[in-house]
């Protein structure tokens, strides 16, 4: 429960790129689908517009697989809690929200957020990591813009960044991509991305075309 938890793992504030291809040490946050499940104690509460959840698992990052004992070794248990607020205002809809997560020398801490107006939304995510690409900070972000051109149709504008020691001018990818998520059933969404990513000190990498698919049951 991190985050805005978006289903495009390719994100930098969840997986990012799962294999590296451009020479850092890690290419985003440790979101990733390739991750083992792990057993999970949770309580949460909603309260009118507010939730408030907090969790403990076994190791996350250790990647203790759900049959190990639960909670496991207390050296590699996981500590998450997420908070947001949700509320409208004439034609706006918001939300606005925190996370933390931790890990053994793992530390991350991030804001979320919201807005959408007709068939307008943006959403977008800043995260502070520590621990994570070794002994440095590392921060990831992420903002999108949504277009419903109608039921079923949405076109996106999307600004991905992650810099692995925040150093800026290396070590720092930026990410630009457009693209459209179509619902040809109320379970499925195709998603079709074209996308260009800087790396600083070195320059523009080719184009990559991303074609994706989810469902929900």
């Amino acid at each position: 429960m991190y985050g805005l938890m978006l289903d495009d793992h390719t994100s930098f504030i969840r997986g990012g790129n799962l294999q590296r291809t451009h020479g850092l040490l890690k290419e985003g946050l440790p979101f990733s689908p390739l991750t083992p499940p792990v057993n999970t104690a949770e309580l949460g509460m909603i309260r009118s517009d507010f939730l408030f959840t907090a969790s403990l698992s076994n190791g996350f990052l250790a990647g203790e697989a759900a049959k190990a004992t639960f909670l496991g070794p207390p050296s590699n248990r996981t500590a998450v809690i997420r908070a947001e607020y949700s509320s409208s205002l004439g034609d706006y809809s918001g939300l606005a929200g925190a996370s933390y997560f931790s890990e053994g020398d793992t530390e991350i801490k991030g804001f979320f957020g919201g807005v959408s107006r007709d068939r307008f939304t943006w959403t977008g995510e800043v995260d502070l990591a520590s621990g994570w690409a070794g002994d440095v900070n590392s921060v990831a972000s992420y903002s999108e813009i949504a277009w419903m051109i109608k039921p079923g149709i949405h076109l996106l504008a999307k600004y991905d960044f992650f810099d692995e020691d925040i150093e800026l001018l290396e070590n720092a990818l930026s990410r630009f991509s457009l693209g459209a998520e179509l619902y040809p059933f109320s379970f499925l969404e195709l998603k079709i991305q074209m996308r260009k990513t800087h790396v600083s000190g070195t320059g523009m990498s080719p184009i990559e075309f991303l074609f994706q698919t989810h469902a929900w049951f």
